[in-house]
């Protein structure tokens, strides 16, 4: 099972909030990621639509979505990562859209309702779960919180991903340190999860989806 604790104590250390924020503009690869993600979700989420943002961070995703006129709540394990995403959307006069954000865990958003938002974002928090149920957890509390006939945006780290990752970005030590199991295992770190586009469409499946 995922140490949620430990997962949190990873992602509130010194200078994770700063490499966050700044990921997605480090390098050409994480800027392609964000423009190529940013145009399909605002191809198919409407101006004025709700969307709960599930482990998004510091609030890339959901600035380019209140930008685009939709309303967001944001969730994430760190309380460092929500005060940074709400300081960035008041500096940018975008904090009439935001509907809330609230330290949740992904696999239990207690805080929402079912059916409360048009979409959901989860395009995280399964990089950090361990455990295939876990994972169903994960993407059936989305499916609840989500209104019939919304989309639900999942993304997944490829096995190119995880191996820069460790290899090629050491000052994003603080992913392999919440990945604390696996951390100097890379025949885990390639070989498990949901790295592979077979084991994600089983996933949705299994989840009816």
């Amino acid at each position: 099972m995922t140490d949620f604790e430990g997962l949190k104590r990873a992602l509130e250390r010194p200078g994770a909030v700063a490499e966050d924020w700044g990921r997605l503009d480090r390098d050409y690869y994480s800027r392609i990621e964000l423009a190529v993600q940013s145009y399909h979700l605002k191809r198919l989420i409407k101006p004025g639509q709700s969307v709960i943002n599930i482990g998004g961070g510091t609030g890339r995703y959901a600035i380019e979505l209140l930008k685009h006129g939709a309303k967001v709540a944001l969730t994430d394990l760190s309380e460092g990562f929500l005060k940074k995403a709400e300081e960035e959307i008041r500096g940018l006069g975008l904090e009439a859209g935001l509907l809330a954000a609230r330290q949740q865990n992904a696999i239990d958003l207690d805080a929402f309702a079912d059916g409360q938002f048009d979409h959901a974002l989860l395009m995280g928090p399964m990089l950090f779960l361990e455990t295939r149920e876990e994972r169903l957890r994960a993407l059936m509390e989305a499916a609840r919180v989500v209104k019939g006939g919304g989309f639900i945006f999942l993304t997944v780290p490829s096995n190119l991903r995880c191996a820069a990752e460790m290899f090629y970005v050491p000052n994003l030590k603080y992913r392999l340190v919440a990945l604390g199991n696996h951390a100097g295992r890379i025949e885990e770190i390639l070989g498990s999860g949901l790295n592979r586009a077979e084991t994600v469409r089983q996933l949705i499946a299994e989840c009816g989806l």
